[in-house]
């Protein structure tokens, strides 16, 4: 990753994009033939791949996973390249499988790039992507309501009941949790999922910090901040929020891959490929949490 003067590269070769994609050096210079990306390439004929080639791998081979059509895939891809502005990659875009369906989102809009014909079913729908928020799972350790009625953990744990088949009523748990324990970080975190997934990203920012400062800092939801900011479309605060999420639980894997994909956009590299070797490493232990 660095040249003989020290000076760091923005390229990969393909043995490390076969490394971070788990995939053989073989299936990656397949891919790269196929024309879902147009790698560079280097001395003697050999690819060498940028941060946005790798992302689009990683989003191809997740694709082929769902079970869509390479040939669609890259009718996909193609079509997108046409549709976004020349200045965004594509790696600034979630591509994901929704049924049989190739779903792109930013965030302004939610479309069928084969299409283009916009899904509003999905403008706020939670999406599998690769930003994905990360579900509540809650406590099984609960302590005792305060009040029979109307303790904060009783109206939290309520709130977890319904939140699959009632939000609004789970909404209104999490936020009498709250009026009762204003630092209750478990129902901060649950209505800032809730919010998130609703679109109303400035109070779920609000309610996911709130949950991470509430004692020691809080990996799950310094995780959720990041994600939060970035659909805000702020990146650099969004990795201050990631690299809390790190520091504070070192096994988050999503948390490595983002702040891998906003350091190749801030020009920072070598913090890009360790972020992403990190990730990997992750990945292939079973830990992390995609």
């Amino acid at each position: 990753m660095a040249d003989t003067r020290g000076n760091t590269v923005s390229t990969f070769s393909t043995r490390e994009v076969a490394d971070l994609l788990g995939r053989s050096p073989e299936q990656v210079r397949r891919l790269a033939r196929s024309e879902f990306i147009q790698p560079d390439r280097g001395p003697h004929g050999r690819f060498v791949f940028s941060f946005q080639d790798v992302s689009l791998l990683r989003t191809v081979v997740r694709l082929a996973e769902a079970q869509i059509p390479p040939r669609r895939i890259r009718v996909a891809l193609n079509e997108l390249r046409r549709q976004v502005p020349g200045e965004q990659p594509l790696s600034a875009i979630a591509i994901v499988a929704a049924g049989d369906e190739v779903i792109a989102r930013d965030d302004r809009s939610v479309w069928n790039p084969e299409s283009g014909q916009t899904h509003f079913d999905f403008m706020t729908a939670p999406l599998e992507s690769d930003r994905p928020t990360l579900e509540i799972v809650p406590r099984s350790d609960a302590a005792e309501p305060i009040a029979e009625e109307h303790g904060a953990e009783e109206w939290y744990q309520r709130g977890c009941g319904v939140e699959d088949t009632a939000v609004a009523e789970a909404e209104a748990a999490f936020r009498q949790a709250l009026a009762l324990a204003p630092t209750h970080r478990a129902a901060h975190l649950a209505l800032g999922y809730l919010l998130h997934q609703s679109g109303r990203l400035d109070e779920a920012v609000l309610h996911y910090r709130l949950a991470a400062d509430a004692g020691p800092v809080d990996g799950l939801a310094a995780f959720n901040l990041g994600v939060a900011l970035e659909d805000l479309g702020c990146p650099a605060e969004a990795m201050r929020a990631y690299r809390r999420a790190v520091d504070a639980d070192p096994e988050l894997a999503d948390a490595h891959y983002n702040l891998g994909r906003l350091s190749e956009e801030a020009g920072e590299r070598a913090a890009a490929f360790e972020h992403l070797r990190t990730y990997k490493r992750l990945m292939e232990s079973g830990g992390g949490s995609s």
